[in-house]
């Protein structure tokens, strides 16, 4: 009997001893996709904003930060042209159901807009020929 509470005891530290090292050498599962810097986020011009405009390349901003939503395109839950026609636009209202696409809108669950931050790459330079709307 002393021999197998022995080699449990040993079994249990063994296995706990491993799962520790796993943590310890797998990367961190919340990793932006962005490195940070000690300035924030890269800038985008709005030209280069621009120029990822369609289904296979498409960048959106929202409330001023750049989401790089290609790889999400295809599992968007509502048809695929909601939301690339919002592709290399400002699409802020849109993901509060203001927008002019489609014909139900709706304001986003709190799990969507947590969702964009895997996708976040920048943030919106601005633009002195366009006014900002007073939020």
């Amino acid at each position: 009997m002393k021999k197998l509470a022995f080699a449990a005891f040993i079994a249990f530290w063994s296995v706990i001893a491993t799962l520790l090292a796993l943590a310890m050498l797998a990367p961190p599962a919340s990793e932006p996709a962005v490195p940070a810097t000690a300035d924030g986020p890269p800038s985008i011009s709005l030209a280069e904003f621009t120029r990822h405009a369609s289904p296979g390349d498409c960048w959106l901003a929202i409330e001023g930060r750049v989401f790089d939503v290609t790889e999400y395109v295809g599992r968007h839950p509502a048809p695929r042209e909601v939301l690339t026609a919002w592709c290399g636009r400002e699409a802020s209202a849109a993901m509060r159901g203001e927008g002019d696409v489609g014909e139900t809108q709706h304001e986003h669950s709190a799990r969507a807009w947590r969702l964009l931050d895997r996708y976040h790459i920048g943030a919106l330079e601005e633009d002195p020929r366009v006014e900002r709307a007073s939020q």
